[in-house]
């Protein structure tokens, strides 16, 4: 067994270890979203994944969600969901707070960044939320992972109706401006904009561009603005967010469906197998997000052909050619498959 082997040993090892540890826990322990999602922002920050304030270090943490993705492939319940891009934006949400996020998810992030369970806990712990649900008029803004409380939701409703302005209601309700805007703007109330160095004429590109589902940081760079001015423009315009979304998606299945045809369509066509492990990140997209195309584009590609003894031809083809692709790949990977399963 090579090294690369007995490395996914240890990790299955490992995650079958955390496994045990979380079913002996107490009913509802770990089960704040927040709380989960500062201690594994503070553990990236000791392993200087994060900067000092938390900001995430994506260059830095990609070479850890590749490995995360190549060793999901051991495990077959989880190998529709080995995709490195699929893993940061969950860890995006991990790291918000904002959802609850399965417990075997959160054994997977704990399996790359803690040694173990016991650890996640302590820092679990160490992580409690420190605002505080009272009122807080007249202090200096907190930062907040959650909606507006209820004195908070009666000053937004002020706001709303125009009684009160936007900064003003922001100090009363404790927050900073842009997180009030962004509750204004989920309530469908957008705020008056202060030109400073974003022009009408640059934010309506920004909104433009969004709308098409360009990518936040591309953007940024293309304009010369900061990200955080391009998130903060895609948060207070109300509908926006939901528009970027459904084109970026619209976009990455374009590109899934292509990447996918390209295997399996036409005289050269491969094997829904074969082609599955050419781009498994491909397929695993597809299988999550457009299961019904994925099962109609397979009838499709295996359509009979017209002619003399065309289809079996074709199909004859099309296997010799899926059995030779099949053979480079098991040089290419090893016996790793193999041994694991002896093992």
């Amino acid at each position: 067994m090579n090294a690369k082997d007995r490395g996914a040993m240890r990790w299955l090892a490992k995650l079958a270890s955390m496994g045990a540890e979380l079913v002996q826990l107490e009913h509802g322990m770990l089960d704040d979203p927040v709380r989960l999602g500062l201690a594994l922002r503070h553990r990236l920050i000791d392993l200087s994944l994060a900067s000092p304030c938390g900001r995430i270090r994506w260059r830095d943490i990609e070479p850890s969600l590749d490995l995360l993705s190549k060793r999901q492939l051991t495990l077959p319940e989880m190998q529709h969901l080995a995709d490195a891009e699929l893993l940061k934006a969950q860890l995006m949400r991990a790291l918000s707070g904002r959802s609850v996020t399965h417990p075997l998810r959160w054994l997977l992030w704990c399996s790359i960044w803690f040694k173990d369970l016991q650890t996640l806990k302590v820092s679990y712990d160490e992580s409690a939320p420190t605002q505080d649900v009272q009122p807080a008029p007249a202090t200096i803004p907190t930062a907040i992972t959650h909606g507006p409380n209820a004195w908070q939701a009666t000053v937004l409703s002020e706001a709303c109706a125009g009684e009160i302005s936007m900064s003003r209601a922001a100090q009363q309700a404790g927050v900073s401006y842009n997180t009030f805007t962004a509750w204004a703007s989920a309530q469908g109330t957008e705020a008056i904009h202060r030109p400073k160095k974003l022009t009408p004429e640059i934010r309506e590109t920004i909104v433009t561009r969004l709308q098409l589902g360009h990518e936040k940081s591309q953007l940024a760079k293309g304009l010369g603005l900061s990200i955080e001015t391009i998130t903060r423009v895609l948060r207070t315009t109300p509908g926006l967010q939901e528009q970027w979304h459904q084109s970026r998606f619209d976009l990455r299945r374009a590109a899934a469906r292509s990447d996918w045809l390209r295997l399996r369509q036409g005289e050269d066509g491969l094997t829904t197998k074969v082609a599955r492990r050419i781009v498994p990140a491909t397929y695993a997209w597809l299988y999550r997000n457009d299961l019904q195309w994925l099962e109609d584009s397979g009838q499709t590609s295996n359509a009979p052909s017209r002619g003399n003894h065309a289809k079996q031809r074709l199909k004859n083809a099309k296997q010799r050619r899926s059995r030779a692709v099949e053979r480079l790949l098991d040089v290419r990977e090893g016996s790793f498959g193999n041994q694991f399963h002896r093992t």
